[in-house]
């Protein structure tokens, strides 16, 4: 069998980047139209999806962690 890790790391890459650069031309129209709520939503938005592109296990890490915190370990 072949390990298809790189594939999921591509595809992960891939459309992480199609949101982000989706969501800074959103924040560039908003910037245009003064829509300052619109416009602070996308940024924040963008940057939780760079961190969950480029971070990938620091932010599985840090989900598993919120996870437990909310609805506890389970045993």
């Amino acid at each position: 069998m072949t390990d298809l890790s790189g594939v999921k790391d591509w595809a992960i890459l891939t459309v992480g980047n199609l949101f982000i650069i989706i969501l800074l031309i959103r924040v560039i129209g908003a910037w245009a139209k003064r829509e300052w709520g619109d416009l602070f939503t996308n940024l924040v938005v963008a940057v939780i999806i760079a961190f969950l592109v480029y971070a990938n296990d620091s932010a599985v890490a840090l989900l598993k962690q919120l996870a437990n915190l909310a609805f506890g370990t389970g045993s």
